[in-house]
């Protein structure tokens, strides 16, 4: 795993996620950090590599979480925008659950934020958890046992990346199924997948980004992230990849 010091934490909130409840619950967390920079640590690493990971853009910046995420990228307060992103969730999984009554239930969980700075790069990364799996919800501590394996660590997440001017750069959606649940990008995020060219760059990103993660990061994950963050400012700053420029 690479380095913790690459990621800092600068603010984080765990809400208790429940449809039989109106409002999302803020839990009082008395742990360790180091515990909550490891599974966010994890989490980051996993959803940057997997192929489950899609690329979206939001597509209404006035509605409520995208409305919020600028705001605390731009320095608004932590407390009071994670408060009302987390009940934007909670206020969508129960309209959801409404529509389909008894047949399916959603289940209970923790909505984990957290505003990072990972590789010198500002980035929110909002988590949907399963909270009795890895996460020890009543003291933020890492459960003994954690596989070292990929593994159901989520349930569904989403990480937002920043411009040097504190604009929206990514917006990167993963869940545990095989696609991105529509309410957790549409009612939730109110956000589109990326389509056309777009597609087509952040694949050949990622299978370029997949080859350094297996060739390089397990010798040197300093060499990884350095290599990564160059490869990301080549395809910002070129039209078109040609390979051998790369």
């Amino acid at each position: 795993m690479a380095d913790s010091q690459i990621l800092q934490i600068q603010d984080y909130s765990l809400h208790r996620m429940d449809v039989s409840e109106q409002r999302a619950t803020l839990l009082i967390l008395d742990g360790d950090m180091a515990d909550l920079t490891s599974y966010v640590q994890l989490v980051l690493e996993e959803l940057i590599e997997s192929p489950r990971s899609r690329f979206f853009n939001f597509t209404n910046t006035a509605e409520v979480v995208p409305r919020a995420i600028n705001s605390i990228a731009n320095g608004g307060e932590w407390d009071l925008h994670s408060n009302s992103i987390a009940q934007k969730l909670a206020d969508t999984e129960r309209l959801l659950q409404a529509r389909l009554g008894g047949f399916t239930d959603i289940r209970v969980g923790g909505l984990l934020q957290v505003h990072v700075m990972h590789n010198g790069i500002s980035k929110i990364v909002i988590i949907k958890i399963n909270n009795s799996d890895f996460l020890d919800v009543e003291n933020l501590h890492l459960k003994s046992g954690l596989p070292t394996s990929k593994s159901n660590r989520i349930q569904k997440a989403a990480i937002i990346s920043f411009n040097s001017d504190k604009s929206v750069d990514e917006l990167l959606l993963s869940d545990t199924k095989s696609t991105i649940t529509e309410y957790w990008y549409l009612s939730f995020l109110f956000a589109s997948q990326v389509t056309t060219s777009e597609v087509n760059t952040k694949n050949a990103f990622n299978a370029i980004d997949g080859l350094l993660a297996r060739k390089v990061k397990p010798v040197s994950p300093i060499d990884y992230w350095f290599l990564r963050n160059d490869v990301v400012n080549h395809f910002r700053n070129e039209d078109s990849l040609a390979f051998d420029d790369l």
